[in-house]
């Protein structure tokens, strides 16, 4: 389901790091729904629902050291925004 946030949109199918209220530390989770009541993520296991009130953040999963894919995609990217 599309949501009118375009960063959320960008987010989509991706992983993502999710701080919910009153949790520990959850593990990189992929989001697979927006809605009007909350997120929807899954892991490696099952889905989970968290509702905006227990959102704090979502932000795009930080890349893990050594991901050569992650790596070369974000060298291409300075590349295109460097100045010549």
């Amino acid at each position: 389901m599309r949501c009118e946030s375009a960063f959320l949109n960008s987010l989509m199918g991706k992983k993502v790091e999710l701080v919910v209220v009153d949790a520990p530390v959850l593990p990189p989770m992929i989001l697979e729904e927006v809605t009007s009541l909350g997120v929807v993520v899954h892991d490696d296991e099952r889905a989970h629902f968290f509702p905006w009130s227990e959102v704090v953040e979502i932000a795009p999963c930080r890349p893990e050291p050594g991901d050569k894919q992650t790596e070369e995609l974000l060298e291409a990217a300075l590349e295109v925004d460097s100045e010549p």
